[in-house]
């Protein structure tokens, strides 16, 4: 008898092998084919995308345990298509499968678009008698904040300073500035004046 993780074994020229069990009615196995294309979705992908509903369904199962995973997978799928709006919005729902402290393309430019659409929500917000017509969505607003805590962790004091600037976060230019001050990188001050300049 063959054991499922012997059935999944990745051949190296292509995932359909894998893709295959993407049909199976035995969740495990579903959850096992996921995290291999997980692995190899950017070697691939244009194989992996000719699955991309059946992938984005699992993804939207609340009852499918590997719904994140399916998530993570569907966004690098849609932004290896340069369809970044879909990969956002799917990257929202994968959970730790969007990993904003890896350094990759694939993050940079999601957050990227994350920052600029953001921005957008809040100067609309700004713009609105009523902040409550417009809505942003938490998973966004908490990928601001784990954006923050990367630039601190990694001193990019300059680059949170533009974010909190550029999304109008008052209360995160303190933070940059306070967050700065005890790192003993007294630049940030100037850089922010000629900033609002």
């Amino acid at each position: 008898m063959t054991l499922p993780s012997q059935q999944l074994q990745m051949p190296s020229s292509s995932a359909a092998g894998i893709i295959a069990f993407l049909n199976e009615e035995d969740d495990n196995l579903k959850i096992s084919a996921l995290k291999k294309l997980y692995r190899v979705v950017d070697v691939h992908w244009a194989e992996i995308c000719d699955s991309l509903p059946d992938i984005e369904a699992l993804s939207e199962d609340t009852s499918f345990a590997g719904a994140e995973l399916a998530a993570g997978l569907a966004s690098k799928c849609f932004f290896h298509l340069q369809d970044y709006n879909d990969s956002l919005r799917l990257a929202f729902s994968a959970g730790p499968y969007f990993n904003i402290h890896e350094k990759c393309e694939y993050i940079d430019i999601l957050l990227s678009k994350c920052i600029d659409e953001y921005t957008e929500l809040r100067l609309q917000q700004e713009a609105e008698k009523e902040a409550t017509e417009v809505l942003i969505d938490p998973r966004m607003e908490s990928v601001i904040e784990q954006l923050f805590e990367r630039c601190y962790r990694d001193g990019c004091y300059e680059q949170a300073m533009g974010i909190a600037l550029d999304t109008r976060r008052i209360d995160k230019v303190q933070e940059v500035c306070t967050k700065s001050l005890e790192a003993s990188h007294e630049s940030i001050l100037g850089y922010t004046f000629n900033l609002c300049q």
